[in-house]
């Protein structure tokens, strides 16, 4: 049976997209499954559209924070079909391009919060930060987040990612940021 949702178009092109970055299935701990939860579940209370990967791990968990908080969810597929998705996904886009579609993802995005995380959380971070986006990084969590929190990513010494303990602070502080900002 396919979910249908009452999508206020609106809300769809003027709120904040905020991505959700971290670990997939293969090496996501519980703990940053948890934060992840919570992270979604409040952008979502907040107005925030939350965009991930659409895959598991740290984006099932947070698609699944944001739905369960009556919120919309953005999965930016790497492949070229629609049920290749974690089950939270309001709207998929399948992308058929693999890896690549961290460009599309971070170009979707506002800002970004960061959750444990290995490569993939490092290339979405690194394209964010080159794109002068926020990014917050939720050190507790672990991972590219701890190793990234509070520093710059190249001589160039651009915005720092921002450092944060918990998933309110994280929260908080992206949705500050892209409005001082006026990220557009």
């Amino acid at each position: 049976m396919q979910r249908r949702y009452h999508v206020n178009h609106e809300h769809l092109s003027t709120a904040y997209k905020i991505g959700v970055f971290g670990s997939d299935g293969d090496i996501c701990n519980s703990s940053a499954r948890d934060v992840a939860y919570d992270t979604g579940k409040l952008l979502a209370r907040a107005g925030a559209i939350v965009v991930t990967g659409g895959g598991p791990g740290v984006m099932e968990a947070a698609s699944k924070g944001a739905i369960d908080a009556g919120g919309i969810t953005i999965g930016i597929l790497p492949g070229d079909r629609f049920n290749h998705s974690n089950p939270y996904c309001t709207i998929k886009i399948p992308t058929g391009i693999g890896f690549a579609r961290c460009q599309i993802i971070t170009n979707t995005c506002h800002g970004a919060i960061l959750i444990h995380g290995g490569i993939g959380t490092q290339a979405e971070a690194g394209a964010m930060y080159y794109l002068r986006r926020p990014v917050v990084a939720i050190r507790t969590t672990g991972g590219t987040a701890a190793e990234y929190a509070g520093k710059t990513l190249d001589s160039r010494n651009l915005e720092a990612i921002l450092c944060a303990d918990t998933a309110e602070e994280a929260v908080k502080l992206v949705l500050e940021e892209v409005a001082r900002r006026n990220v557009q």
